[in-house]
């Protein structure tokens, strides 16, 4: 029985092993790459903890427009001074700083980073949603792209691709 090196190896049976395992790795990519995508807009929700994306400029530079923030569940009581908090006004939500909180009164005066003089209303604590606890720039805008009617198409179209990808090395190793 001769042995061969890794140079004598044919070229044939070298490209039947390479070949499916980049399509394999390839489809694994494009999988793994959606579900990435998608986790920070998802795993929030299984928890106490609300995602939302930053659609104004008032907390500027320091959590920039198109940002994505998961705030986590907090007794209103216990914000501190510069606090970043999410609380509801007018049906929106709104992501500003604690200035300062009134237990007794049960109230928050809060500003945005970017603005120059306080909010107008002080948010009472039934208003108060969360504390910011995490924010990612540019998340926010890839978040809300995808729940455009192109962007579920895009994912539908890389988790088919990543499919195909798995089938072909399939075939290919047969």
């Amino acid at each position: 029985m001769k042995n061969r090196s890794s140079s004598q190896i044919p070229k044939k049976s070298l490209g039947r092993r390479i070949l499916p395992a980049l399509c394999s790795i390839t489809g694994l990519v494009l999988l793994l790459s959606v579900i990435a995508l998608l986790l920070p807009s998802v795993l929030p929700k299984f928890t106490d903890y609300e995602v939302y994306t930053v659609v104004s400029g008032s907390m500027e530079p320091v959590i920039p427009i198109g940002s994505m923030v998961i705030t986590e569940p907090v007794e209103p009581e216990y914000l501190e001074k510069r606090d970043i908090i999410a609380y509801s006004s007018n049906g929106t939500v709104v992501i500003h700083r604690v200035k300062n909180n009134n237990p007794f009164e049960g109230r928050l005066v809060t500003k945005g980073d970017a603005n120059e003089q306080d909010d107008i209303e002080p948010v009472i604590y039934a208003n108060v949603i969360g504390k910011v606890i995490y924010h990612f720039r540019y998340l926010g805008d890839i978040e809300t792209y995808l729940t455009t009617t192109a962007g579920k198409i895009y994912v539908l179209l890389v988790i088919a691709c990543g499919i195909m990808f798995q089938i072909l090395a399939a075939e290919l190793r047969k």
